[in-house]
């Protein structure tokens, strides 16, 4: 729920070696040295900095991602993973019924589900059609990617569901 540029994640020690996928300058030692900053040099900061995004610095989206986190807290991860686990089981059954693949529910969080868009359905098309009823998914190759969250509810689903079966 925090602003778009801005992630959390956490990285378990066991990838404190690994190599990050953008080579920032501000991820190397002694970075904070400005009088240095023409000296480059190899390696990382010791640790998960290394996987920080270049410039983390940014005033106006930090304090609003803090927000955010403090709503979630407020709310409860496991109350809106239920919320979501709720919301979502038409979408999973009606899935289950067409003989559609489904994750195992052990397999899967249930506020963000990658499915599989039957062979006869155009995931261009039922995007744009979802579109025009004020759902919205995003297509991730032949699967449709749901995000379900707090401000979703049944119509949402009962929405989404009609127009793939449309």
């Amino acid at each position: 729920m925090g602003p778009y540029s801005t992630a959390l994640s956490y990285i378990h020690e066991d990838f404190n070696e690994g190599i990050p996928l953008e080579e920032s300058w501000m991820t190397r030692p002694d970075a904070e040295r400005f009088d240095r900053l023409t000296h480059y040099v190899e390696g990382y900061k010791p640790g998960a900095i290394r996987f920080d995004v270049g410039q983390s610095s940014n005033f106006i989206l930090l304090p609003m991602l803090d927000e955010a986190l403090g709503q979630l807290l407020e709310w409860g991860v496991e109350e809106i993973q239920e919320y979501s686990r709720i919301l979502g089981a038409p979408l999973i059954d009606y899935y289950l019924e067409k003989g559609t693949p489904v994750d195992d529910e052990v397999c899967r969080v249930h506020h963000l589900m990658g499915l599989q868009l039957p062979a006869s359905i155009n995931g261009e098309v039922l995007v744009n059609e979802l579109q025009s009823r004020n759902v919205h998914v995003s297509l991730r190759g032949s699967n449709i990617r749901i995000s379900i969250n707090v401000f979703n509810n049944e119509e949402d689903v009962l929405e989404l569901i009609a127009a793939l079966d449309h």
